[in-house]
């Protein structure tokens, strides 16, 4: 089961978080893609600011889902931290901050 947290912004912005197991990178291996419905979501009415997508061990997401009961009102803070600890700023290995590109097309540099 894949995780999906959210990060509120001060600008009103939602940051989300799609932390995947190990199960959904091998389907996804297979070209199976994971979906994700937003309208699904109860913060699909926010505008989303930055999408990441990450890797969550089983025992990581046990520990989340412990969290989530915990009755911490910082839970999906403290899971983001958890889940993000390796982020490393790489522009050479692609990171957002070059812009997208559409195929056929050069980097277009957005906020």
């Amino acid at each position: 089961m894949a995780l999906v947290l959210t990060n509120s912004n001060p600008d009103g912005t939602v940051d989300l978080l799609i932390a995947l197991p190990e199960e959904s990178i091998e389907r996804i291996k297979r070209f199976n893609p994971f979906e994700l419905v937003w309208s699904q979501l109860p913060v699909s009415r926010h505008t989303l600011k930055c999408i990441a997508v990450t890797f969550c061990p089983a025992e990581e997401q046990k520990r989340i889902e412990q969290l989530s009961t915990s009755g911490d009102p910082q839970w999906q803070e403290r899971a983001f931290v958890m889940l993000t600890r390796g982020f490393q700023y790489m522009p050479a290995a692609g990171d957002h901050d070059l812009g997208y590109v559409e195929l056929g097309k050069k980097a277009t540099k957005t906020q």
